[in-house]
């Protein structure tokens, strides 16, 4: 694998001067009271020193270079960003089909077996399911979320942000925002966090994608970079799938094996070619097993969600018998389902508040779930 050729990261402390002078100015920038701006400063030092949080001061980067005069001087971040190996950004969609949870998580599991850096924006959604996915094989993975890290957005996701980049988590990742500490996420944020996520990779992976949506956002910025962009082929019929279809016509690269990504520089030799499924035949006439059209029209994944069901029932055996909270192994063995599939179960399940991810990778039902 050919690492990549950025400096470390320059991280100082909350007090450091020129990250205050720095971040003094991106405050001026939304506020022409200087009083109500040193104010501002003053409480995000005092957020920074009690969260342990620090600066990235970045503006000397390629994330910057890439972004020009839109690029933030200076960053907050929880841990440290590892710029000495390859990053990919995998985006997609809050509400993804089977077909996409399935992709994502192939995808960013690949990813974190090759040791490359899955980068994503912390969403509900495909980009949950990629940061998880990297970390649960062993990978890494940096989150850009639309807000401070004091308002975690969503609420979902406490559990995870709260990990990233700590001693008693996930040491190797990190969470990056140019957003104060107390800020709460905002519409205007996701759009402008979209630049650095595409910025900041090697690679930019799109798994499904409306048009308008976040991810196209994504996907264009970095296409002007001159980022290489890949995407997930799927049913030209389904809204969830168009604008990933017609990236392919503008300069979009078809993503259909992990090795797909080993034709960007940074990313060859990394070993993803060997993360590559043969392509397995269907009987003839029979749909695609992610779609089944109800009354409704809309696509699912499975018309009576039995795997889903099957495995909250099983969560639920498990739980009332041993009284502790569940793992993959156990809902396996008690389901006789397979690891991918218990696997997308749980990740629908979630998604949809039947099932609560404690840590350790166990699970528990939710009240009502």
């Amino acid at each position: 694998m050919q690492l990549s050729l950025q400096s470390e990261p320059d991280i100082r402390a909350p007090g450091d001067a020129e990250c205050l002078q720095a971040r003094l100015r991106m405050i001026r920038g939304a506020t022409t009271d200087k009083a109500v701006a040193e104010k501002r400063l003053r409480r995000e030092t005092q957020d920074m020193i009690s969260g342990g949080w620090r600066y990235w001061m970045c503006r000397d980067t390629r994330m910057a270079r890439r972004l020009g005069p839109k690029a933030p001087e200076v960053l907050v971040v929880q841990g440290t960003p590892d710029l000495s190996a390859p990053l990919v950004a995998v985006v997609g969609p809050r509400r993804p089909d089977g077909y996409g949870m399935e992709m994502a998580m192939f995808f960013a599991e690949s990813l974190g077996r090759c040791g490359v850096t899955v980068v994503s924006g912390g969403a509900v959604g495909i980009d949950t399911i990629a940061h998880r996915s990297a970390l649960n094989a062993g990978g890494r993975t940096i989150c850009v979320p639309g807000g401070g890290f004091k308002r975690p957005f969503p609420i979902s996701n406490v559990e995870l942000f709260s990990r990233l980049g700590r001693d008693d988590g996930f040491r190797d990742s990190c969470m990056i925002s140019e957003y104060s500490p107390s800020e709460s996420a905002s519409r205007h944020h996701f759009p402008e966090r979209n630049r650095i996520v595409a910025a900041l990779a090697d690679a930019v992976l799109v798994i499904q994608a409306g048009f308008g949506s976040g991810a196209m956002i994504t996907a264009d910025l970095a296409l002007e970079m001159c980022i290489p962009v890949f995407a997930v082929p799927a049913d030209i019929h389904y809204s969830s799938s168009a604008a990933t279809n017609d990236l392919l016509g503008r300069g979009g690269r078809p993503m259909c094996r992990p090795g797909d990504l080993e034709t960007v520089v940074n990313l060859a030799g990394s070993g993803l070619s060997g993360f590559n499924r043969k392509p397995v035949r269907r009987t003839s006439g029979l749909g695609s097993p992610w779609i089944s059209r109800g009354a409704s029209g809309r696509s699912t994944r499975h018309a009576d969600g039995s795997d889903a069901r099957v495995i909250l029932e099983a969560v639920r055996a498990i739980l009332s018998e041993t009284g502790r909270a569940v793992d993959q192994d156990s809902i396996c063995r008690q389901t006789g389902l397979d690891v991918a599939r218990v696997q997308a179960g749980l990740l629908e399940l979630e998604l949809g508040g039947g099932v609560q991810r404690l840590p350790g990778a166990l699970f528990m039902p939710r009240p009502g779930g």
